[in-house]
């Protein structure tokens, strides 16, 4: 263990830019792209299998959840 952490970079030498270039691709990618697709794979799978559409609710919930944890104030 002592000898992984010695190999792990130093937060001076860390690429904040490229850090936040991540951030906002990962918080901004599935809105725009990921979910508008998303609800037409699932309006198909209800479609075909009505069965299915319990789970499939579901799933924007999930969204939801994800959102108001993300809109959450860091702690320091």
């Amino acid at each position: 263990m002592r000898g992984s952490l010695c190999n792990t970079p130093s937060w001076d030498s860390a690429d904040y830019e490229l850090m936040l270039d991540i951030m906002y691709y990962m918080t901004h990618y599935s809105d725009a792209l990921h979910h508008p697709k998303e609800d037409i794979v699932f309006a198909r799978i209800k479609a075909r299998d009505a069965s299915a559409s319990a789970t499939i609710e579901q799933e924007p919930k999930s969204h939801t959840a994800y959102k108001s944890f993300k809109a959450a104030p860091s702690v320091r």
